[in-house]
């Protein structure tokens, strides 16, 4: 006859994943998902320059929004049918005050270009030293 021993503890499956995704470093975790649509930025003494990847939004299905040192992207795009609309926002820390009258935005081929050059109060200005 076999005996068997009974044990207080039960299988729990959540523990059993959680002791998994410790065992194999983070693993299981989800990567986070990328922002879209991507965006690559430079910066340089006189202005920000963008470019964003926006291919299937027209130029109508863009806005973009300047307040203080943000910058925010928006893009509304509807489909033939009512039900599949593509939306997204994406704000962006601008590292300077920029001259907003002097913003420029041009799209083409699915690619949102734009400059935004720094206000001239915060431009570096370069003082000379003199010897006494």
């Amino acid at each position: 006859m076999v005996v068997w021993q009974r044990t207080t503890r039960s299988f729990d499956p959540w523990l059993q994943m959680q002791r998994l995704e410790r065992d194999l470093g983070g693993f299981l975790r989800a990567a986070p998902l990328p922002q879209w649509p991507p965006i690559q930025a430079k910066a340089d003494e006189k202005a920000v320059h963008l470019r964003a990847l926006v291919p299937g939004y027209a130029l109508e299905d863009l806005e973009l929004t300047l307040r203080g040192e943000e910058l925010t992207l928006r893009g509304t795009s509807k489909s033939e049918s009512a039900h599949d609309v593509r939306e997204f926002t994406r704000t962006l820390r601008l590292p300077f005050p920029v001259e907003a009258e002097a913003v420029k935005a041009v799209a083409k081929n699915g690619v949102l270009e734009v400059e935004l050059p720094r206000a001239a109060a915060e431009a570096p200005r370069r003082i000379p030293v003199r010897s006494e």
